[in-house]
């Protein structure tokens, strides 16, 4: 009867063990975690071309692969639009810029897929699924060209659509602080997925951008971009 009492507790505490492991797995990172778990994902993006230069942030998706805004890879001349010549991108912990290629690009989507030779840094994962305002989400990207920073905001509204240069796309509205750079960043929820990529803000009657919130991607738009 002992020996049964035993092992009936021996197994409530591996279950006890397992599931306390199932909801940690389950539970909302802080802003601290988030940073860690993402900072070898997020890059810091260089465009240049001749005295033409531009900077923002790209993120791995896969051992090779980045995604991050076509206008960050692209300029404009005489109201065409060109690609950059040159494109880099720059870990958080190394000094060297090191060369990426463009695979592929949506100029109507603002996407571009970009592709390092080696398997450096670490791909994010993602999860498409709906959005919801009020919900908690992170911002992490090349602020002001100073390195990758994180911030923090609510989701406004999960789906709005909004036109840009007579273009028309589906957003997510955060409300969150934003600079220039962060275009190509990454939108994360509290679990650590990517929900979204950073990519427009909206300027006021006489051209200056307005603060406060920032549009992003979302995660379905990038996948069917992949895909395509």
């Amino acid at each position: 009867m002992r020996k049964t009492t035993l092992t009936i507790a021996i197994f409530s505490l591996i279950f006890s063990l397992i599931t306390l492991g199932i909801t940690l797995l389950k539970s909302p990172k802080t802003a601290v975690k988030i940073f860690e778990s993402s900072i070898s994902s997020v890059v810091e993006l260089k465009a240049m071309t001749d005295e033409i230069e531009s900077f923002g942030t790209a993120v791995i998706i896969s051992d090779t692969e980045l995604i991050t805004n076509f206008h960050v890879i692209s300029y404009t001349n005489q109201g065409t639009s060109h690609i950059h010549s040159q494109l880099e991108i720059r870990f958080a912990d190394q000094s060297d810029y090191i060369t990426v290629s463009l695979v592929k690009y949506d100029e109507i989507l603002d996407l571009a897929l970009l592709s390092m030779e080696d398997k450096k840094g670490k791909s994010i994962s993602f999860k498409n699924c709906d959005i919801v305002e009020g919900q908690t989400v992170y911002l992490m990207g090349n602020a002001n060209n100073l390195g990758i920073s994180i911030t923090s905001g609510i989701v406004s509204r999960g789906n709005i659509n909004i036109q840009n240069n007579t273009i028309e796309n589906t957003y997510i509205q955060v409300d969150a602080a934003s600079a220039n750079g962060v275009s190509g960043g990454a939108l994360i929820d509290t679990y650590g997925h990517l929900i979204g990529i950073l990519t427009l803000r909206i300027l006021d009657n006489e051209g200056t951008p307005i603060y406060g919130y920032i549009f992003a991607i979302p995660i379905r738009t990038i996948l069917e971009f992949l895909s395509a």
